[in-house]
């Protein structure tokens, strides 16, 4: 989809801002349902993949702003901010923290390492 297209070509800000009005017009009735786990997948890939300095700080907010709306990341969420990572050397960390939220059941899959 849309979504996809704006992360396979890193730009994030343009996926953000598109999975932004989708959820306003979910929470606005204009959708039947809200953005699932592949729509905020595709924005922490997008972040991950947009060679901003920001990048894994901004992919982890989406990741928190998605457990905030109830929707669990899994192993491609994790896959994604392992990308984000490349640069930054701050793998262990999501690693940890993708343990963290399996022992609390807040992640479909646990660590495939």
């Amino acid at each position: 989809g849309v979504l996809g297209g704006y992360a396979r070509n890193g730009n994030a800000q343009q996926c953000e801002r598109m999975l932004n009005r989708m959820y306003e017009s979910y929470e606005a009735s204009n959708l039947r349902d809200a953005p699932d786990v592949v729509a905020f997948n595709s924005l922490v890939y997008a972040w991950a993949n947009s060679g901003e300095d920001d990048a894994l700080s901004r992919a982890r907010c989406v990741m928190d702003d998605m457990v905030k709306k109830g929707i669990k990341p899994n192993v491609v969420t994790y896959n994604c901010l392992l990308c984000a990572t490349r640069e930054c050397k701050d793998a262990e960390q999501v690693l940890k923290q993708m343990k963290e939220l399996h022992a609390r059941g807040a992640l479909d899959a646990g660590p495939n390492t």
